[in-house]
């Protein structure tokens, strides 16, 4: 048995809830943290985002970029506290397809006749050093990107926080501590759309092999439902009924193909609705313009 002193434990129980308390009011490293990044599904969920090879994160510490547990502080990011806004994007460039007999590129891989057995496709292992065409992740805050940025001769490139990283899914990852919190917004509409992009972003400019590429929302991953009408169109140009089939069958049907697809196209509307009022009143707090935002 072991005697317990219950008043000396609620004196350092007390003492301890106040030093959080001044430490979190003050950024202290005992305060809430947020790591937000990209991971991988193989991605350890026991810990932050950053840990492993499978996932790239950014600290609210001083903006710090981890990868592997290694920790870069002079990347050129930014520390983040409450109210800032955050945005991460990854960009992953699809392989070029090579002509295993040639070495070359195909000029029209789906063309290439299927029967050839002495021509295989496979990805490029040569280094790719051009950044226009390198998977990548970047970070921005308050819309604003972060990293090193470079103009030269009108032309606007770098910023990427993580360069040359693996081809695969990723997944938006966010890793909070100690009593943190984070809304998070995968779109379509942003309080800070981001600003001040490279170059070769929005089809702008080019890059080095003609390449551009236009940041698009997560939300575009997931496709609008659409109105119900066009929904039974399609459901019945899918689903052939046999001459005979008796006009019951047929009507319960469209019956219930109506009512799914008017509560996925009722419960879009509604989501976007909201998504865009908790928009348009962040952005009106900030003294951000709310032009965009017509829906």
């Amino acid at each position: 048995s072991r005697d317990v002193n219950v008043n000396d434990d609620d004196s350092k129980k007390r003492k301890l809830t106040e030093l959080l308390s001044k430490e979190q009011d003050h950024g202290g490293m005992l305060g809430g943290h947020v790591r937000c990044g990209w991971s991988m599904r193989t991605g350890d969920l026991q810990a932050p985002v950053g840990y492993d090879r499978w996932s790239y994160g950014l600290r609210d510490t001083m903006g710090s970029r981890i990868h592997c547990s290694r920790r870069e502080d002079g990347w050129g990011g930014e520390g983040f506290g409450p109210g800032d806004v955050i945005g991460f994007a990854i960009s992953l460039i699809p392989p070029p397809a090579i002509d295993v007999l040639d070495g070359g590129p195909l000029s029209n891989p789906s063309t290439s006749p299927s029967k050839d057995k002495h021509k295989k496709r496979r990805s490029s292992s040569s280094p790719n050093t051009d950044p226009n065409t390198q998977n990548h992740i970047r970070f921005f805050k308050n819309g604003c990107p972060m990293g090193q940025i470079t103009v030269s001769r009108g032309v606007r490139s770098g910023g990427e926080a993580f360069t040359n990283i693996q081809s695969g899914t990723y997944y938006p990852a966010v890793s909070i501590y100690m009593g943190a919190a984070a809304h998070v917004n995968f779109g379509p509409y942003f309080i800070y759309p981001p600003v001040k992009l490279p170059t070769h972003f929005g089809g702008t400019s080019a890059g080095s092999n003609g390449h551009t590429t236009k940041l698009r929302p997560v939300s575009e991953l997931s496709p609008i439902p659409p109105h119900p009408d066009e929904a039974l169109a399609k459901a019945l140009k899918e689903r052939s009924f046999p001459k005979k089939t008796p006009e019951e069958v047929v009507k319960r049907f469209r019956e219930c193909v109506n009512v799914e697809s008017l509560m996925r196209y009722d419960t879009y509307q509604n989501h976007l609705s909201r998504h865009l009022e908790e928009v348009r009143t962040a952005r009106s707090e900030r003294n951000l313009s709310t032009s965009d935002l017509n829906g």
